[in-house]
């Protein structure tokens, strides 16, 4: 089994959710996530939070298009991603380098996430650096 690495897209099943999610790897040793949701979330500034994903950028997308929300990093059980990590077709791929940088740049315009956890999601990405803030 290959191991985890930031910017994995897994299917899984998280707990209290009741249908399976794609959820973007962040930090593959404390499994935190970012959650590819099919409608924007609520509220202005959790919406603004929110990357819009075509359907031609990341194929494994049923909907035309979906919404990667950087305004909450998940914490998933080890359960959960063991599991998701198991099953071949729960490994769907990873987040294209131009998605990145949007998803990063995103998260550190929006201001939802804390600061450790912008850090966590800016962490080893060479070009934030020259993103303006």
């Amino acid at each position: 089994m290959e191991p985890l690495r930031k910017w994995d897209v897994l299917r899984v099943l998280p707990p209290g959710v009741g249908h399976p999610k794609y959820a973007v790897c962040i930090c593959p040793v404390r499994f935190l996530f970012f959650y590819i949701n099919s409608a924007p979330s609520f509220g202005r500034k959790r919406r603004s939070a929110c990357l819009v994903l075509p359907a031609y950028a990341a194929t494994f997308l049923r909907k035309e298009e979906s919404f990667l929300d950087t305004g909450d990093l998940v914490p998933l059980p080890g359960s959960v991603v063991e599991t998701a990590l198991a099953d071949a077709a729960a490994r769907v791929g990873s987040l294209a380098p131009s998605l990145r940088e949007s998803t990063v740049a995103l998260a550190a315009r929006c201001g939802v996430l804390e600061p450790a956890e912008l850090a966590i999601v800016v962490a080893n990405e060479t070009f934030v650096a020259s993103q303006p803030p």
